[in-house]
């Protein structure tokens, strides 16, 4: 990426964390702001994560996608792109598939346990709770999400103990 390109980057960054807080349109303002900017990486981001909170996966999808073709030779921002695409695989209870982005991802972003919680879940979800569970025991309990914690906990509960 060049240095225009990086001092955009960051005057979008700057202008998104300014605008007033408190939105209902946040995507659709990201999504103008993409338009114009299609090579901000943040936004495209952004995008994609709002996107899957509003379950419109397609988008989520999309912007993953152009996440990945942003990344370049940038590791870090292509293990980003997996874990998305998982997170999209995973919506459509597509464990396999999901399993496959977030393996990916997993080997790009050993330390994140955002990866180790999608990883684990599509354990879950595929009916292999012992997986899961081994996945979730080895994240350090205050770097898991809420959510993290209460999948652990139902794990560990006597009826649905690993076998």
């Amino acid at each position: 990426m060049g240095l225009f390109e990086r001092i955009r980057n960051t005057g979008l960054e700057l202008l998104w964390s300014l605008r007033p807080h408190g939105s209902h349109d946040s995507e659709h303002e990201l999504l103008s702001l993409i338009q114009r900017f299609p090579n901000w990486i943040g936004g495209r981001r952004r995008l994609a994560e709002e996107s899957l909170a509003h379950e419109n996966i397609a988008r989520a999808y999309a912007e993953a996608l152009a996440l990945q073709t942003l990344a370049g030779p940038r590791l870090e921002l292509l293990g980003e792109s997996y874990l998305l695409l998982g997170r999209c695989f995973l919506k459509k209870s597509d464990a396999s598939a999901a399993r496959d982005y977030l393996t990916e991802a997993e080997e790009l972003l050993p330390t994140d346990p955002r990866v180790k919680e999608e990883l684990a879940a599509t354990y879950t979800l595929s009916g292999d709770k012992e997986s899961a569970f081994k996945i979730l025991k080895d994240v350090a309990p205050e770097q898991l999400s809420r959510e993290g914690k209460a999948v652990l906990q139902w794990l560990t509960l006597s009826d649905n103990q690993p076998r």
